[in-house]
């Protein structure tokens, strides 16, 4: 009888060099989606929580943006306080109610709704061409006295120098001149965003007010002394009084623009100036010399168009969102990528 013999089994030695390589690529690989898809998930949560903080502040702008306009209204019927510096600019208006009504808003809106420490604690005047005399001047709002102090050092450089007021005088014969004033704590986005929060925050302007420790928990944090609303990577969100279409070409285009050109000027008064009449181009250089924007910094930063007549513009909330990390509040203007309010409120000229 043959007897079978089994052969040995050869053993496997183990895995190649290559095949250990190509296993640690995959798992390489995976882990990378994985943490792709991860962050995705996290920066749109994010994105999306900023969303409804920028949200929720534009609706409070809003509102306190039609508080003034609609006391600005009342000033013009004589039932005010103001309605003796509203006929200062009836009078300078040629008397025409349509241009003095919008000019007394422009104004107005300025003194409520300053974007610098500079024009939050200066008058707003309005000075006549002709004799360089003030036809009127707004005082600066209480509500804003604490950014004349000067502020703690915040991390990144803080500048802090004063200025002085021009040497005026209002009609009461208050004198406006030579006060010392903070201009700033370096940039025009910190200053914005402090005074948004002391805009929204404190100021009870005929009624309207806003209750952020309820309405914004955990979207606030201390810039210096100050407060300050946050978006959802903690940089700090600012406003732009009158966003116009040098901001964003949209703008000028529904659903954001209205049944006219200028939401303030709706009749179109303030906008066609000629010479040798009611309405100069004199008085019309006065009125927006007025209006303009005043930077804190001697170096403008940031999106703060200047003021025209004639076209539509939009108080509007804005977040730098992750862009800015680790470089403060760093605002892109026209670049899609910031958030701004209007776009979330749709909201135009109504």
């Amino acid at each position: 009888m043959l007897l079978e013999t089994q052969r040995p089994t050869r053993l496997r030695a183990g895995f190649t060099l290559i095949e250990i390589l190509v296993v640690v690529a995959i798992l390489a690989i995976l882990t990378a989606l994985v943490a792709a898809g991860i962050g995705k998930v996290k920066n749109g949560q994010l994105s999306r929580n900023t969303e409804g903080t920028v949200t929720k502040l534009q609706q409070a702008l809003d509102t306190q943006w039609k508080t003034v306009i609609d006391q600005c209204r009342k000033d013009s019927r004589g039932i005010t306080s103001s309605s003796a510096a509203y006929n200062s600019v009836l009078t300078f208006c040629g008397n025409d109610s349509d241009r003095a009504m919008a000019l007394w808003t422009y104004l107005n809106l300025k003194r409520e709704f300053p974007q610098s420490f500079l024009e939050a604690i200066n008058p707003v005047v309005l000075l006549n061409p002709t004799s360089g005399q003030p036809v009127v001047i707004l005082l600066p709002r209480a509500t804003f006295a604490s950014v004349a102090v000067l502020p703690t050092v915040v991390a990144g450089g803080v500048t802090t120098s004063t200025a002085s007021t021009a040497g005026l005088s209002t009609p009461g014969g208050v004198s406006v001149a030579n006060q010392p004033v903070t201009t700033g704590i370096g940039t025009d986005e910190a200053e914005s965003a402090i005074l948004l929060f002391l805009a929204l925050s404190e100021k009870a302007s005929s009624g309207a007010n806003f209750a952020s420790d309820d309405a914004m928990k955990g979207a606030q944090t201390s810039l210096g002394t100050f407060r300050v609303f946050t978006d959802a990577w903690g940089a700090p969100i600012k406003f732009i009084r009158f966003a116009n279409p040098t901001i964003a070409s949209e703008i000028a285009q529904p659903p954001y623009l209205g049944s006219s050109a200028d939401p303030i000027d709706t009749v179109g008064k303030l906008a066609n100036a000629i010479p040798g009449t009611a309405w100069t181009p004199a008085q019309k250089a006065a009125a927006l010399q007025a209006l303009n924007f005043i930077s804190s910094s001697s170096t403008v930063t940031g999106p703060n168009p200047a003021v025209s007549f004639g076209e539509n513009k939009l108080p509007t909330v804005v977040a730098a969102g992750q862009k800015a990390l680790g470089n403060g509040p760093a605002f892109q203007g026209s670049n899609f990528d910031d958030y701004f309010g209007y776009r979330y409120r749709r909201q135009g000229n109504k």
